[in-house]
């Protein structure tokens, strides 16, 4: 996991990391769903991520899938060049 994120963005990410919506995680951290929705804002650019799934796959130990998203290459197929085996989660993920 990203070691540069604050305190506040680990705990958002573990929320998110566990499937709660950001109600969810407003009620278990005691702050409001703004304050959440804000925190979730900053830390999907910290992690250079679009979505709670990408985040969620971080968060659980899992590799970013930086290359591919931007390349015309076909994920989906082969493993060569590094470019689909970086999108597949670690063994330790756990998903």
């Amino acid at each position: 996991m990203n070691e540069q994120l604050t305190n506040r963005q680990r705990d958002i990410l573990a929320g998110i990391a566990k499937g709660h919506t950001n109600m969810r995680i407003a009620r278990d951290l005691d702050l409001s769903e703004k304050t959440v929705k804000a925190h979730v804002t900053s830390l999907f650019k910290a992690l250079n991520v679009t979505n709670r799934t990408e985040a969620a796959i971080i968060a659980k130990g899992g590799k970013q899938a930086t290359h591919c998203a931007t390349c015309t290459c076909n994920a989906t197929e082969g493993m060569e060049n590094g470019h689909a085996s970086s999108m597949e989660p670690s063994s330790s993920s756990n998903l």
